[in-house]
């Protein structure tokens, strides 16, 4: 169940280049997806998409692993606890004919416990600094 005082942030975009974003998005109680923009001046177009392996995600973010083709995931799992989780996404470039595919990295689960209000920053290229409320009792960050 969630709470009262949920963060319901459950879109979440961030920049691979001057040209390309990745869109990251949780609806309720259904599966989420990141999909591949590409921009073209004024228009922009879905290249692709890959669905993720969880569902009612919450408190959802998506950064970028500094000047690579990925990304870092990270959200509030509601069917699994309320617990953090991280999901690399990578983008691939004519991958077997397609011009675009996104390709699942590690499906890590970052607590063991409920959480809330989960924010996210790109450190470099292979880390995300991670901030979340712990709902355990202690209810610290």
């Amino acid at each position: 169940s969630t709470a009262a005082n949920a963060t319901h942030h459950r879109v979440s975009v961030c920049a691979l280049s001057n040209r390309r974003a990745l869109v990251a998005y949780g609806p309720i109680n259904g599966t989420g997806e990141v999909a591949l923009i590409l921009i073209d001046g004024l228009l922009a177009e879905r290249a692709t998409r890959l669905p993720f392996r969880s569902t009612n995600m919450d408190d959802l973010h998506i950064v970028p692993l500094g000047d690579t083709t990925k990304a870092m995931v990270v959200y509030r799992d509601e069917n699994d606890g309320g617990v953090a989780k991280s999901q690399e996404v990578d983008v691939y470039e004519d991958y077997n004919g397609f011009s675009y595919k996104i390709g699942p990295g590690s499906l890590v689960t970052i607590t063991s416990f409920q959480t809330e209000s989960i924010s996210a920053i790109p450190l470099n290229d292979s880390a995300v600094l991670v901030a979340y409320r712990a709902m355990d009792g202690t209810e610290q960050g």
